[in-house]
């Protein structure tokens, strides 16, 4: 009996020793994470049409350059996802694994020139948020080199909007048919590689992320973001900033490589719509200052492939509350039309002035992003005259202008 229990604990002992030895990823979890995520994502693309091959309007051009911003960049492998629809992400609790759905690819010319388009044989109709929009992000790879950059799609009536000598559309923003979800103006993105660790080697010494993307960190304090502004330059009018339920504003996004606090950078921006009214004050005062509501962010690990990771921050929910913030100026030149006393005017259409640092993330990331809102039916500016005085557009008249509007008395 005594032999037989000896003989079983130095079984035991032998396992221990061979479990210590032999973790669970075998020693060498870079070599895990690269045989999981090369050939995991060279099989998610197998299926894809290379862009070059489509002849649909494309939904992303530009060019890539290599780190220096400078030397363009051939055969850069550029892959197009399209993220699960904002409504199921903000289902995700943190840890929760998610999957992109590969839509697009391509290889850059010789030039660094690429031309990306939606495979028609992508399945994106589950990707569509409620409110009309879609999330996309283009990565791209080369040996020693990655970038993230991110953009929504956002679905309109093209036949409202076929006329481009009246609207100027957002580069960073691109437009789909809201009947049939087709394409019909795409977006513009020069993109900067930046430098990425060898290809056996790990980002940091710490514990790999899991092999699959995932919701790592909702921030649970809201943060606040410029959604429109008031510009009144002399007594005399009043002005109302209305962002009700529906509303979209268009938020930067930050990506990082090691995903620690004042390591990221502006990676593109991506769409989200208010899911409640925020009624800002009526304003009389001559006054120039932000309005601003609160979205909610979240930090998400990515695995392009090769035994690279990355982070992006993204704008994940919105939070509400409306608030005055900093102070800007009225805004010089622009041309203007006359209103006489008693008479209104209200801004409901175009594109509004994107603000480079709308969106005050430094306390979480170590960076502001930008921030832009447009002028829709859900999303306008109004006007009362209570004495005759000008109206002034940005760059052309109120009812043409993108940009800012602003009324004065001369």
């Amino acid at each position: 009996m005594k032999k037989k229990i000896t003989i079983s604990i130095c079984l035991l002992l032998v396992l221990v020793q061979v479990l210590i030895i032999t973790p669970i990823y075998a020693g060498n979890l870079s070599e895990a994470k690269n045989i999981t995520s090369s050939n995991e994502y060279q099989i998610r693309f197998s299926g894809v049409t290379d862009s070059k091959e489509l002849a649909n309007t494309p939904v992303a051009t530009g060019k890539i350059f290599k780190e220096d911003g400078v030397t363009p960049v051939a055969n850069a492998t550029v892959q197009l996802y399209a993220w699960p629809s904002s409504d199921e992400l903000e289902k995700l609790k943190e840890g929760d694994s998610f999957t992109r759905t590969p839509i697009g690819k391509t290889v850059s010319d010789k030039d660094g020139s690429y031309v990306l388009r939606i495979d028609p044989k992508a399945d994106i109709e589950k990707s569509w948020s409620k409110f009309g929009s879609l999330d996309c992000e283009i990565v791209t790879l080369t040996d020693t080199g990655i970038n993230s950059t991110s953009f929504s799609i956002m679905k309109a009536d093209k036949e409202e909007n076929k006329d481009k000598t009246k609207i100027i559309y957002p580069i960073d923003t691109a437009y789909a048919d809201k009947f049939n979800g087709e394409v019909y103006n795409g977006i513009y993105a020069d993109i900067t590689l930046v430098p990425r660790p060898p290809k056996d080697s790990f980002q940091s010494n710490d514990m790999a992320p899991a092999y699959s993307e995932s919701l790592e960190e909702i921030y649970p304090v809201a943060q606040w973001v410029n959604v429109g502004n008031i510009l009144i330059g002399n007594s005399g009018y009043t002005e109302k900033f209305t962002f009700e339920s529906g509303a979209s504003c268009t938020i930067g996004v930050g990506f990082s490589l090691s995903g620690s606090y004042g390591s990221f950078s502006p990676s593109g921006t991506i769409s989200r719509n208010s899911t409640s009214a925020v009624g800002f004050p009526l304003y009389s005062a001559p006054t120039a200052r932000f309005m601003d509501t609160q979205f909610k962010f979240a930090r998400w690990v990515c695995f392009p492939g090769d035994g690279t990771w990355y982070y992006l921050v993204r704008a994940h929910q919105f939070a509400g509350g409306a608030q005055t913030s900093r102070e800007t100026t009225i805004p010089t030149g622009g041309i203007k039309s006359s209103y006489a006393a008693g008479s209104s005017y209200i801004k409901q259409t175009n594109t509004a002035t994107t603000w480079s640092n709308g969106a005050r993330l430094n306390a979480l990331i170590g960076i502001d992003l930008s921030s832009r809102c447009g002028y829709s039916s859900t999303s306008k500016l109004e006007f009362h005259f209570n004495s005759t005085g000008y109206l002034y557009g940005e760059t052309d008249y109120a009812p043409i202008t993108n940009g800012r509007v602003w009324v004065k008395s001369s």
